[in-house]
């Protein structure tokens, strides 16, 4: 590289307080501290169309990353508003490249934006296939929490079960009515504390990220949905909150299971060998991930009311699971960082 490079950057979620957003983005500080000389980062929501400061700053970037993560599917407004970047960046000479995505029930007119950037990585096979079917071509690359090489763990405590909360939340709920508290049962938001609790978002910040990411249709269910959970059992449990996606991954690894109420709580369980059974979130990226290391779906994926705690306790990873698992999240470190050098070359 002959020169430091200067980089927009578009959907920083680390503003969401959540773990594995705040991971995937240290991913990204990471491989561009070395490189580029000014980086911009516009935040997740922020909409760079409605922004002149925002594209003058793309205009004058040598490339633009867009941090795809969980926003690109089912037609979500601000999914459309990011892959619209690459056509706009192109016409000044600047690269765009759509990376750590998770692509799903988006009608056709996303192709006509899609072909402007140089490349695309998604995240698992299933929006690969989806892409293909568009005539769009990509790479799979898994999610940038893999990047982080964790830690050697001694469990300290062999008989707890750890519950996330989920994204959806009906099955927050019916997960923390399945458990009852007790000594062995811990329920863990992937939250850190500058949020508190899952459950201590304000309203009025729930009801933004619904508008950001929902067509209308999706956004009177989510509305409703919300108006319901607030007879959530919440009040009644202490959920455990911790600084940092460091000591997150601790707190999971000292459990004997965790239900995996969310995908980032899933991949770290999975980059640390944590043993894990998970439940699918608002996009295939679960299954997607599951069905790309050869896991059965039929035994990791699972629903609450599938759930008992004799059935939690005695569910263990056989040494072949485990193997697969630990293959693919070396294999991930490698594709990640051949990722980064391929953009930044």
């Amino acid at each position: 590289m002959s020169k430091l490079l200067k980089v927009v950057v578009l959907n920083d979620t680390r503003s969401e307080h959540h773990h594995g957003c705040s991971r995937v983005m240290n991913c990204i500080d990471h491989y561009l501290k070395d490189c580029s000389s000014a980086v911009v980062y516009s935040a997740v929501g922020d909409n760079w169309q409605q922004s002149e400061k925002l594209k003058r700053k793309i205009v004058g970037a040598d490339l633009v990353i867009v941090n795809g993560e969980g926003t690109i599917h089912h037609n979500s407004s601000s999914g459309l508003a990011l892959v619209k970047v690459a056509q706009f960046a192109k016409k000044y000479g600047v690269k765009s490249y759509l990376i750590n995505m998770t692509y799903q029930a988006n009608d056709s007119s996303y192709k006509k934006y899609l072909v402007d950037f140089e490349r695309i990585f998604v995240r698992e096979s299933y929006s690969k296939a989806e892409l293909t079917g568009l005539g769009i071509d990509s790479e799979i690359v898994p999610d940038l929490t893999f990047s982080v090489i964790p830690d050697n763990y001694e469990n300290l405590n062999a008989e707890n079960i750890l519950i996330t909360c989920s994204v959806k939340s009906h099955v927050t709920i019916a997960l923390e009515e399945k458990f009852p508290p007790d000594n062995n049962v811990i329920f863990s938001s992937i939250f850190n504390q500058n949020n508190a609790t899952v459950e201590n978002i304000t309203a009025s910040t729930r009801l933004l990220n619904i508008m950001k990411n929902n067509t209308p249709s999706q956004m009177v269910k989510k509305i409703i949905s919300g108006v319901t959970a607030r007879v959530s059992t919440t009040e009644k449990i202490n959920w455990q909150t911790q600084y940092t996606h460091p000591e997150y991954a601790d707190f999971l690894a000292q459990a004997k299971i965790v239900i995996c109420g969310r995908f980032h709580a899933m991949t770290i369980c999975m980059n640390q060998g944590t043993n894990f059974l998970a439940i699918e979130s608002n996009s295939h990226k679960v299954s997607g991930t599951l069905t790309d290391i050869g896991l059965d779906i039929n035994r990791f994926l699972v629903t609450p009311n599938m759930l008992t705690k004799d059935f939690v306790l005695n569910f263990e990873m056989t040494e072949n699971e485990r193997q697969l698992v630990k293959a693919y999240a070396d294999k991930a470190k490698v594709d990640i960082s051949a990722m980064f050098e391929q953009i930044l070359a």
